[in-house]
């Protein structure tokens, strides 16, 4: 299998793509998620007329990308540091930082009051952020399966063991 780099004008757009060659008989062009563009051709293609196939199909290809743009991260990496908007079921809630003699982390109005018994450095903000939000989602599944389960008719009296995985 041999590739190849090439590059695709679209308005004021360019899109690269990779042409890939193997033993195959049509032309695929395949949009993937991340929004590379793949290109597979049979072995004794053209490579004119694979690329003058791919600027036919510009307006599907320019498309499919605006399909696979709204599902990107829309939020920024992660700082940990005070001031910092986390989102919790849905609604933003600004960080708050402190130092304490215990691990902790509590919802007051519109902020997440993080307090770090270690230093405040964003590797202990984001590991203790992240416990709490798995305590709270355990917290809220299991009251949620238990609502569930009392609509079952089951012969089983317990109730099915839930566990929250990274």
């Amino acid at each position: 299998m041999t590739a190849l780099l090439c590059e695709i004008n679209y308005g004021n757009e360019i899109f690269t793509y990779q042409i890939i060659f193997s033993r195959r008989k049509t032309l695929a062009i395949i949009i993937h998620p991340d929004q590379t563009i793949l290109v597979k051709a049979p072995m004794n293609s053209n490579l004119n007329k694979i690329q003058q196939k791919v600027n036919r199909k510009a307006v599907w290809i320019k498309n499919k990308i605006q399909y696979f743009e709204q599902f990107r991260p829309r939020t920024p990496l992660r700082q940990y540091v005070g001031g910092e908007t986390h989102l919790y079921l849905g609604k933003p809630y600004r960080l708050k930082l402190f130092s304490g003699e215990k691990n902790h982390v509590s919802l007051q109005e519109d902020f997440l009051h993080v307090i770090c018994k270690e230093s405040l450095e964003a590797s202990n903000v984001k590991k203790n952020l992240e416990n709490w939000y798995r305590k709270q989602a355990k917290a809220l599944f299991d009251k949620l399966m238990a609502h569930c389960w009392q609509q079952f008719n089951s012969s089983q009296e317990k109730l099915p063991k839930l566990s929250v995985r990274k």
